[in-house]
């Protein structure tokens, strides 16, 4: 370095940065495998942003991240972003969050919102991927991403935090035909499908189909990174499930199509009575993770033959009833 005409040495150390970053990870995965991978993030929030970070930073070379809306100063406190990024999209707040972690990925950052009228690029989106990740907070659209997934036949997992975030859970849907899609679980458990984390004012309004107003309640972020952190174990599972890895162990154990974890005791709800974790090993308590069995609905208009099982449930008219009917006298006028 040159400093008023005089030359002086500066010790200079050059890194590799595609070899080092990450050198941390060897001997559990080596991150080369996800490179060729590609995932969907549909809804940049504080789970959807997370997970997305989370995954580039494990290696996945190409991220697609969607979103419509803006960083709020309100968002910050749950948000993989700070307040230097208020006012810019999520989807370009992302972009830059995962390069800054992984400058060897690829992300394609899509300003947009979930609705009839943007399925054709949704879709093509969801087509590119191997795995979709559902982190949307409204019933409409994730119907619509249900329904693209199953008819692409593309994996996704879908997460929420219920209310207040004293839980959450996780639908897994494999993409084999066997595994329950979001329309079955929605006709097998109504209740669990509308216990929902509500984080907005515009999600109020969407879930309150009366006057009345429904209170805006969220959780907080370390209720809700337990959620996002499983979710991006399960998707690597999926994204590794032919690769020889030391996580292959993880195939007996995360076979379940949803997943119900809770952070405490919350009042009003099916949850409350259960019993303290304190220094139990069996039954169920809290801050652990549970992995149902939820069967596929074979008549599931969705990803099921609903025609077939409709036809099958229609009782036609025999021929003595028809006669019944033709004997039956007729009303005068």
């Amino acid at each position: 370095m040159r400093n008023r005409k005089k030359w002086r040495k500066i010790p200079v150390q050059i890194t590799p940065i595609k070899d080092e970053i990450f050198s941390r990870y060897k001997g559990l995965i080596e991150t080369d495998i996800l490179s060729d991978k590609i995932v969907a993030i549909i809804g940049l929030g504080s789970g959807g942003s997370y997970i997305a970070l989370e995954l580039g930073i494990c290696g996945v070379g190409k991220i697609i991240c969607i979103d419509h809306d803006r960083l709020e100063v309100g968002n910050v406190s749950r948000h993989v972003a700070g307040l230097s990024h208020v006012g810019r999209y999520k989807a370009h707040i992302m972009a830059d969050l995962i390069l800054d972690r992984n400058p060897n990925a690829k992300v394609y950052p899509l300003v947009m919102e979930v609705n009839f009228d943007n399925k054709p690029t949704v879709r093509k989106s969801i087509k590119k991927a191997d795995v979709v990740f559902i982190c949307t907070d409204n019933r409409e659209s994730r119907l619509i991403l249900n329904r693209l997934c199953v008819e692409e036949n593309k994996p996704f997992i879908m997460a929420a935090a219920f209310s207040r975030a004293y839980g959450g859970q996780i639908h897994v849907f494999n993409g084999t035909g066997i595994s329950p899609c979001y329309q079955c679980f929605l006709s097998y458990l109504p209740e669990e499908a509308n216990d929902v984390e509500i984080s907005s004012p515009e999600q109020a309004q969407e879930i309150a189909y009366s006057d009345r107003e429904v209170p805006v309640e969220p959780g907080l972020l370390n209720d809700i990174k337990p959620i996002s952190q499983m979710v991006v174990k399960i998707g690597g599972q999926i994204l590794l499930k032919d690769k020889e890895t030391t996580l292959r162990s993880l195939d007996k154990d995360l076979i379940a199509p949803w997943y119900i974890w809770l952070n405490r005791r919350e009042k009003g709800t099916p949850y409350e009575k259960l019993e303290p974790l304190k220094y139990y090993v069996d039954g169920m308590h809290i801050l652990r993770w549970y992995g149902i069995d939820l069967k596929r609905n074979e008549a599931c208009p969705v990803c099921g033959d609903f025609e077939k099982y409709a036809l099958n449930n229609h009782e036609p008219i025999s021929d003595n009833k028809k006669d019944s009917q033709s004997n039956e006298p007729t009303s005068r006028k």
